[in-house]
């Protein structure tokens, strides 16, 4: 690492050492390592110090003595001054200082409070955040939530036939959601009717925008976790992606056409509950556009997990460890370290380009792009593959009965371009309309 000329998360300097600066060496240790050099003032002139290789002995030992880890220390004469220059590694685990611990933020030093240090201390022991004892007595469990998971997970032979539904108990202490004799909190949002009250965060928001940004309608998905996966699908395909209906020329017999693959849907929705940071109030997001739809989860990608990793061959990191085993147990999940090739060849197979994945705002965001009929349409002319003209399309053949004035509404535009494009579009067959002008229907023409 480089010497710069301004301070970082990566980077710090002090004038003189001190034995308080053991604080960023600790923060550059527990994220993601650094470096700090002693002998330069705040001005950014170097000025050296009196007895390095002294100081040098003394910042490594003291760094062993109180932290347990090892530091590397050398003296590099900068604008004809001794400097000394520390390496701080990153660590495997977080490690403490005078028993509290220190993270990098920027180029300051906080020290870790409230969840996120309950959360370090949880780690320190094995655990996950998820796993700390939660305060619901297992009487105020759904019963109907238990069922569903114990259905689901015989049904993917996960879970023996001879498993007992009714101890709820047993089924708690059979997968590991009981923690010091009570319920931890995995078994809480995945089985409480109000998850909330444990979880803020633990529900998920569907959101219809128009092609100006504008919120149409929204639905708020609620319940226990367990069964948030399947309301949401069926919400999703019932009144926001539904199935298009497509017709065929002489026939003119139905089909249904998917503009988002269920399963690649279903599995960045199933991601994204696994993955979400349950320790904050903002929950799963699915944001549908006229020409794309997002699925957004706080928390960003778990441990040394990367954009560039996913579509490479990877282990499975999971932020929520017992929730991922749940959802596997359910057959909910077939693979760890599998969903992002399943999302991949699900859309390749529809038709569908690859998804785009974001790190974003403290979370990690899927943009999901719609099948825009490219082999249905492929006689279309080069004028009708436009943005508007395929998202009108994909509106009629979703309802073809909305009229000109409803489709002006739902991309933003004037009935006046509604009007033209539609008419533009009977003239070179693209589509016609089928009965009256006010109860008739939109057909898209397969030729």
């Amino acid at each position: 690492m480089a010497v710069v000329d301004f301070e970082n998360d990566r980077f710090e300097w002090k004038e003189v050492w001190k034995i308080e600066y053991l604080r960023p060496i600790a923060a550059f240790h527990n994220t993601g390592g650094g470096r700090l050099l002693v002998g330069r003032t705040d001005d950014g002139e170097y000025v050296g110090v009196k007895d390095p290789k002294g100081i040098a002995k003394s910042i490594s030992d003291t760094v062993m003595n109180k932290m347990h880890f090892q530091v590397f220390v050398n003296i590099d004469n900068i604008e004809g001054k001794d400097c000394i220059i520390v390496d701080v590694p990153p660590g495997n685990r977080m490690v403490d200082l005078d028993g509290k611990f220190y993270v990098r933020v920027g180029n300051t030093v906080q020290a870790l409070e409230g969840e996120d240090l309950r959360e370090v201390l949880l780690n320190e022991k094995g655990l996950q955040w998820l796993d700390a004892p939660c305060e619901i007595d297992i009487g105020d469990l759904s019963k109907e939530a238990i069922s569903f998971f114990i259905s689901k997970g015989k049904e993917s032979g996960r879970i023996p036939i001879s498993v007992d539904e009714n101890d709820v108990s047993g089924v708690l202490n059979r997968f590991n959601l009981m923690t010091s004799g009570v319920p931890n909190l995995t078994a809480a949002i995945l089985f409480s009717d109000n998850p909330q009250a444990y979880s803020r965060g633990a529900y998920l928001k569907i959101g219809l925008f128009d092609g100006k940004g504008s919120l149409i309608r929204e639905t708020y998905v609620e319940g226990p976790l367990i069964m948030i996966p399947d309301r949401a699908m069926d919400k999703l395909l019932a009144s926001y992606v539904p199935p298009m209906y497509m017709y065929d020329g002489p026939s003119v017999s139905r089909y249904n056409h998917y503009d988002y693959p269920k399963d690649a849907l279903r599995e960045v929705i199933l991601n994204a509950l696994m993955h979400m940071d349950y320790k904050k109030s903002q929950p799963v997001t699915i944001s549908i556009r006229p020409d794309e739809l997002e699925v957004f989860c706080l928390g960003g990608l778990p441990g040394s997990m990367t954009v560039d990793k996913l579509f490479k061959k990877h282990h499975s990191v999971r932020r929520n460890e017992a929730l991922a085993r749940m959802f596997h147990v359910a057959g909910f999940v077939e693979a760890w370290g599998q969903g992002i090739a399943k999302i991949i060849e699900s859309c390749e197979s529809n038709g569908n380009k690859i998804p785009i994945f974001l790190e974003d705002q403290g979370g990690l965001s899927v943009v999901m792009f719609p099948n825009i009929l490219e082999a249905e349409l492929s006689h279309m002319n080069e004028k009708y593959s436009d943005s508007i003209t395929v998202s009108l399309l994909r509106l009629i053949c979703e309802d073809p009965k909305l009229s000109a004035n409803s489709i002006a509404k739902l991309l933003g535009i004037s009935e006046r371009t509604v009007r033209s494009r539609l008419k533009n579009l009977r003239e070179d067959g693209i589509i016609d309309r089928k009965g009256s002008a006010k109860s008739g229907k939109w057909i898209l023409i397969e030729k």
